[in-house]
């Protein structure tokens, strides 16, 4: 059985790109909680050690990361998001029209504190990197939701904020709007 509060994230599983689509059934979270099976991501210790290691460096310093250029490898398609939101900014002289904010640290200034990084398995080849903190004080949670592809591992979405929360963000839709 799913835990309630990765229901969103396992829609991620089918498609990707609708991370925020319904459940099954009537679409909501509860059904899906009860229908979805959580099986394992499949990810090897090692491999789950880097991707975590790399979600942590983005904390170490989060006023050196640049958020229209993240340092972390992207699937093709997220990739291709950052780059129109880039040359958008560009276009509107370093203006970012969708994506304003230090999506890493969900807000536009940062001081973390009490950052602990976790995963969860959400299907076999998907993963998500947790990264739970307070920024100034307020709780904060960003989800790195990594795709295997042939033998790497890819970031394939971010979700910005708790599922149960209203105001959950999924960054792929927030960069598709235009």
């Amino acid at each position: 059985m799913i835990p309630w509060r990765l229901a969103p994230i396992a829609i991620l599983a089918a498609p990707l790109a609708s991370a925020c689509g319904a459940g099954a059934g009537d679409g909501s979270a509860q059904e899906a909680v009860e229908t979805v099976a959580l099986p394992d991501a499949d990810i090897a210790p090692d491999e789950a050690a880097a991707l975590e290691a790399q979600v942590a460096a983005l904390y170490a310093d989060p006023f050196a990361v640049d958020t229209l250029n993240p340092p972390l490898p992207m699937t093709a398609e997220l990739a291709a998001l950052f780059a129109a939101e880039r040359a958008a900014a560009e276009a509107n002289e370093g203006l970012a029209p969708n994506l304003d904010y230090a999506w890493h640290v969900d807000g536009q200034d940062a001081e973390i504190t009490g950052l602990a990084i976790t995963r969860e398995p959400i299907a076999p080849g998907l993963v998500a990197v947790i990264a739970r903190f307070e920024n100034f004080g307020e709780p904060r949670t960003v989800r790195y939701v990594w795709a295997q592809q042939g033998a790497d591992w890819r970031l394939a979405d971010i979700v910005i904020g708790e599922a149960e929360d209203a105001m959950a963000v999924t960054l792929s839709e927030s960069l598709r709007t235009r």
